[in-house]
């Protein structure tokens, strides 16, 4: 295994991985991923906050789906994305599916609240969950 400081992208067999910067707290960026298959596609975020450029949205631009953060308990935080921003980044990057990830259990109400919102768009991620593209 190799690792690379910066974005990479590699081809795996039939696998595209591309990583790309996220901005997480000012004192450090984040990374992300967006792994192609053909024409299915799959992003994750990593950690983020509510502060990503266009280069965020560019790399996240109509995937099948975008597996993104929801750590805050309310909008705005600085390190974190809440339940709502996640779904509205989503929706921004045109993305087909979002599935809410690292959610704490003190704010799991919220993102179940989100997600019922518009369940054939947004879930949360859960041990063993099966996403059909």
């Amino acid at each position: 295994m190799e690792f690379h400081e910066g974005e990479v992208s590699r081809t795996v067999v039939n696998f595209r991985l591309r990583s790309f910067t996220v901005r997480h707290v000012p004192r450090f960026s984040s990374v992300g991923y967006r792994l192609t298959a053909g024409s299915a596609s799959l992003a994750y975020t990593g950690n983020l906050g509510p502060k990503q450029d266009d280069a965020f949205f560019e790399m996240t631009r109509g995937v099948d789906v975008l597996l993104i953060e929801a750590a805050a308990s309310r909008p705005s935080s600085e390190t974190h994305l809440a339940a709502s921003e996640a779904v509205a980044f989503g929706r921004k990057a045109g993305a087909k599916r979002v599935v809410l990830t690292h959610l704490r259990d003190s704010i799991i109400h919220l993102a179940q609240t989100e997600a019922s919102a518009d369940p054939d768009f947004a879930t949360m991620a859960e041990d063993g969950l099966i996403i059909n593209l």
